[in-house]
């Protein structure tokens, strides 16, 4: 292929099947995500099941509304808000702090969104779960640096009335 793959990209078709594909990644990534992080702040500030529920349910709407800006609303899946509901109640919130038991999305659901043939997608599967397991470290490890638990605890706690 070489450097011709860039031509791919000013293919309308292959162009419109990528952004279709990254949509539905970002949800789940977003998912993912949105659970590691509520989580890391539930566990360290005992926070209620129904907290931190609250608390991922308005990250992941803010993530949405702000992720998906200049998206058609159609383009969005359907189901995505009701799959984060179920989500929600599936989630056992101490297992996801540690470590990667949040992203259990995201490896699995990048390379069944993306445009290319099945055939490569099986082969292809380890090693995309691999990279994006890697990149998911380093965002939990930035995450840990910077985060202040307590904080985003006591704030959701004022903000909320609790």
């Amino acid at each position: 292929m070489g450097t011709q793959f860039r031509e791919y990209f000013t293919d309308e078709v292959f162009a419109q099947a990528i952004q279709d594909s990254s949509v539905k990644v970002f949800v789940s990534c977003l998912s993912d995500l949105t659970v590691h992080v509520v989580a890391i702040v539930a566990e360290s500030a005992r926070l209620a099941p129904q907290e931190a529920q609250a608390i991922a349910r308005l990250c992941f709407d803010k993530g949405m509304r702000g992720g998906l800006v200049d998206i058609e609303p159609a383009k969005v899946p359907a189901d995505a808000r009701e799959r984060f509901e179920q989500r929600l109640r599936e989630t056992d919130w101490s297992a996801a702090a540690v470590g990667a038991a949040a992203f259990s999305l995201s490896p699995v659901d990048l390379p069944r969104f993306a445009p290319v043939v099945d055939e490569f997608k099986r082969l292809d599967r380890k090693i995309v779960a691999t990279s994006i397991g890697n990149k998911w470290r380093e965002v939990r490890a930035s995450f840990q640096d910077r985060v202040v638990p307590d904080s985003i605890a006591s704030d959701w706690r004022s903000a909320s009335g609790s």
